[in-house]
């Protein structure tokens, strides 16, 4: 289940810098899993942002 899903615009742009930022909270690490298998995240949202996207990074973790 997708706890919390937040997205922040960077400020600095530095050279190091992003200009947008994804953070997505899930409750569990197989939710994260099955979220990237979602129907509707693999034929509508993936592909948007591919389409938008230069460049991206991605960081999985737990806390």
């Amino acid at each position: 289940m997708l706890k919390n899903i937040e997205v922040g615009v960077d400020f600095l742009h530095s050279s190091r810098s992003f200009d947008l930022v994804l953070i997505t909270d899930f409750a569990t690490r197989q939710d994260s899993f099955d979220y990237q298998e979602d129907e509707y995240h693999k034929t509508v949202i993936k592909p948007y942002m591919h389409a938008l996207r230069k460049n991206s990074v991605a960081t999985d973790y737990e806390y």
